[in-house]
């Protein structure tokens, strides 16, 4: 009995247990965020492609040959003398001597995730290179453009002497929210820096230092939508930027401050407006 009285005695308190027990899982956490700080800042930190553009909002720096990321997927990307991603870094003269094609779209035209040569535009390029008579596909396309930026850097490629006998414009099922919530005003330039907010956000700077923190965040994520929540719901979460093609949802918040119609009518005005543009230069 004795013995039974000391050992209990020797114990410490619940209390003091539960701190001790907190204060160990919030110093491993600790050592877990600064190693995954340290790795994703220092060690897997690499220059990126993207940069601002004063004409058009952003785009890609010229004669870029390293890599890029989207999210955990690092790939290897390329540009040309025009900043338009390519197989090589080779110079573009503005006139070609053959026909010329001008592609533009955002990130699924500028290929994400996969190399040059297996996306479409890279594609198209080789076969257009292979044809008796060589047709040359050029990439104008970036992440994130929309139908006023589509025509925004036609025009300023236009104005820059480059020379092109097409256009194939890819909208994107994302162009109205960035059209309702963030490009709406990049047609007056006296209204740029108030239209669009040039500052990444916080979530972004997050997923850049702690990359592991974060992919697991979203695996965790993803799983428990898959769990417990129904196909319209995950497919809006997984995607929010389309959620305005689906019914039954008001989105009016999310795409302030323009709405959704809103978003509809400017993507409708700016396509219009390069269509005219291009017929008033002759260009299909």
């Amino acid at each position: 009995m004795a013995s039974l009285t000391a050992a209990s005695a020797s114990k410490p308190p619940v209390r003091r247990r539960a701190l001790i027990g907190a204060a160990v899982a919030a110093y491993s956490i600790a050592v877990f965020l600064a190693l995954d700080f340290g790795y994703s800042t220092f060690i897997n930190s690499e220059a990126s492609p993207r940069i601002p553009v004063a004409e058009y909002n952003h785009g890609l720096a010229a004669k870029f040959d390293g890599y890029t990321r989207f999210g955990e997927y690092r790939y290897r990307f390329i540009t040309n003398s025009l900043g338009m991603r390519d197989g090589t870094t080779r110079d573009v003269p503005l006139t070609a001597a053959g026909r010329r094609v001008l592609l533009i779209g955002d990130s699924f035209t500028e290929g994400m995730m996969v190399p040059f040569e297996e996306s479409f535009a890279g594609l198209l390029y080789r076969a257009g290179q292979d044809r008796p008579q060589p047709v040359e596909f050029l990439n104008a396309a970036a992440v994130s453009y929309s139908p006023i930026i589509y025509y925004l850097k036609t025009q300023h490629l236009l104005d820059s002497g480059l020379k092109f006998d097409e256009v194939v414009v890819f909208s994107d099922i994302s162009d109205v929210e960035d059209e309702a919530t963030s490009y709406f005003c990049l047609d007056d330039p006296n209204q740029r820096k108030d239209c669009v907010n040039t500052a990444p956000p916080m979530g972004t700077w997050l997923a850049k230092h702690f990359i592991v923190t974060d992919t697991t965040r979203l695996l965790i994520k993803y799983r428990m939508q898959m769990l417990w929540g129904n196909q319209v719901d995950r497919a809006r979460a997984h995607n929010p930027r389309a959620g305005w093609t689906l019914p039954g949802y008001d989105l009016e918040d999310e795409y302030a401050p323009l709405g959704v119609e809103g978003g509809i009518a400017r993507s409708l005005k700016d396509m219009q407006a390069l269509a005219d543009m291009l017929k008033a230069r002759g260009i299909r």
